[in-house]
């Protein structure tokens, strides 16, 4: 059952209405999450469940962050992360390789002759 939220505590339900007058808070009892909806998004009302358990400063700052106007930010912000992360991978796993290589030649160095055979490729 959802509830309309027309009063709270920090009045984030009336303060919604100065980043988009048709926002809208709904309550989801069954969810037990707070839902925000805006009266002439096309394809249904609701934009976003917040992962938030109470109305606050929190829940504006989230509203206005994900406005479509902030799209292109957003997804710039995504994928500047995105290629940080993808370096640090990369860099790990050099390390790692470099690391095997390291403990590959140190044992090649420390064993006999008869173990060399184990190291070497044979075409057949």
């Amino acid at each position: 059952m959802k509830k309309k939220i027309n009063n709270d505590v920090y009045n984030i339900s009336q303060r919604i209405k100065q980043v988009d007058k048709d926002y809208y808070i709904v309550f989801e009892t069954k969810t037990k999450k707070f839902e925000i909806h805006h009266k002439k998004q096309k394809g249904g009302s609701l934009c976003l469940v917040l992962p938030f358990d109470r109305l606050d400063v929190r829940t504006l700052n989230l509203v206005y962050k994900t406005q479509v106007k902030w799209f292109k930010e957003n997804i710039m912000q995504i994928e500047k992360n995105n290629e940080r992360l993808e370096r640090v991978a990369q860099t790990n796993t050099m390390d790692i390789a470099k690391s095997q290589l390291f403990d590959i030649i140190k044992y090649e160095s420390n064993t006999t002759s008869d173990d060399h055979r184990y190291f070497q490729t044979e075409w057949h």
